[in-house]
């Protein structure tokens, strides 16, 4: 049964990325960035195509938001948002940030992202105006520091979240080498890509 969204809540996390796949450190993320900002609602937001990555999803935008969708279940503040797979096209963060707000034009929206995004974000389109309507949520990814914005009066916090060191690039090279990759993934997760041939079931050989 999918959550329902409230319809004025106050404070909203968004976690956008290619979610390819989506794995255990993003569901540990997620899921500490509630408990430790006391978010009302956290809007997972599946990427067409991710601005500044290169390569291709390995998974289909269906399958990726069908993901998203699955793990939803698994807490009742989770919401997919299927703002940019709908449009079928590659969304900038502040286009997909101004949807949200004309939604829930009171409520304070934090945006978390990694730090490896977020040494990046002087290239982010509109960053400047972007800035000016949310709160950066920087979470902390194995032993990396971020180093300084680059981005005059950019609003941001360090998450003091449990470190992870897993990656949908090592998981995706298992993938691709046959190997199991049940133990990256949350269950519901890896029942949907089992049960549509996305991968095998090892379990089962």
């Amino acid at each position: 049964m999918e959550n329902q969204l409230e319809s004025n809540p106050k404070k909203i996390g968004f976690f956008g990325g290619s979610f390819d796949p989506f794995h255990q450190g993003h569901f540990k993320m997620a899921s500490e960035a509630i408990e430790l900002e006391n978010f009302d609602q956290l809007l997972i937001c599946p990427a067409h195509h991710a601005p500044l990555r290169d390569e291709k999803p390995l998974f289909s935008a269906k399958d990726r938001l069908a993901m998203v969708q699955a793990i939803s279940e698994c807490h009742p503040k989770f919401f997919p948002y299927s703002y940019e797979i709908e449009r079928e096209r590659t969304c900038f963060t502040f286009e997909t940030i101004s949807s949200v707000l004309d939604k829930f034009p009171n409520s304070k929206v934090h945006v978390l992202l990694g730090t490896d995004q977020f040494e990046q974000i002087d290239q982010w389109k509109k960053i400047t105006k972007l800035s000016k309507l949310v709160h950066f949520l920087v979470l902390a990814r194995g032993n990396c520091s971020p180093s300084s914005p680059r981005v005059s009066g950019l609003s941001y916090s360090l998450m003091k979240n449990s470190l992870i060191d897993l990656s949908s690039t090592e998981i995706r090279r298992h993938f691709l080498a046959g190997r199991c990759v049940k133990q990256f993934l949350p269950s519901p997760v890896h029942s949907y890509l089992v049960s549509h041939s996305k991968i095998q079931d090892f379990n089962h050989k």
